[in-house]
């Protein structure tokens, strides 16, 4: 059989280009960056997927909507890779979605407002927790710092036990005053 009975379009391509099927390109969703210096009156809250379980109690306004399942994921996994530090936070740390807040009294001076905010954040430990994620710790440097907490926290405990143990002592002794004078008088 000779190749010209053929039909050549069995061998040979066809002389128009075959359409290439195009990859769907990946869709992010659109996070717009806002400075936070040039926001006055209202703030884009972006929450990491490990503290949504928290109850959260924020003075924000939030300007979106809520964001659908599957952009939540999508937002997740950019946050994720924009802020890794944030996927080995310790959550069970937070008691809420605040690390510190403050009630401003009534006619409170600024001075003493900006005191009060700087008091609760050094006792929260704010400071020292960006320090440690900002730098890296060593083993030996996580061992001390472990250390020099737990002094902290049982000196605490020993002022509150010796206090507790004086005001019993003192008590004791305003008993022990009594009873002998109710049995002076009793005697008497």
């Amino acid at each position: 059989m000779a190749l010209s009975k053929l039909k050549p379009r069995c061998f040979f391509p066809s002389p128009a280009p075959l359409p290439i099927p195009k990859s769907p390109t990946p869709r992010f969703p659109r996070i717009p960056f806002k400075n936070p210096l040039t926001l006055r009156s209202k703030i884009q809250l972006t929450i990491p997927v490990s503290l949504q379980k928290l109850p959260l109690r924020t003075s924000v306004i939030e300007e979106e909507e809520a964001v659908p399942d599957h952009q939540e994921r999508l937002n997740s996994d950019f946050l994720s890779v924009a802020f890794p530090s944030l996927a080995f936070s310790n959550t069970l740390f937070f008691s809420s979605a605040y690390n510190v807040q403050l009630i401003p009294g009534d006619n409170e001076p600024e001075e003493q407002l900006i005191r009060r905010f700087r008091r609760e954040v050094w006792k929260a430990g704010v400071v020292q927790e960006c320090k440690r994620r900002r730098f890296f710790e060593s083993t030996q440097e996580k061992r001390k710092r472990k250390t020099r907490e737990a002094a902290k926290r049982n000196r605490k405990r020993l002022v509150r036990v010796r206090l507790i143990i004086g005001r019993i002592m003192h008590w004791q002794s305003d008993l022990n005053v009594w009873m002998l004078f109710l049995t002076l008088s009793a005697s008497s």
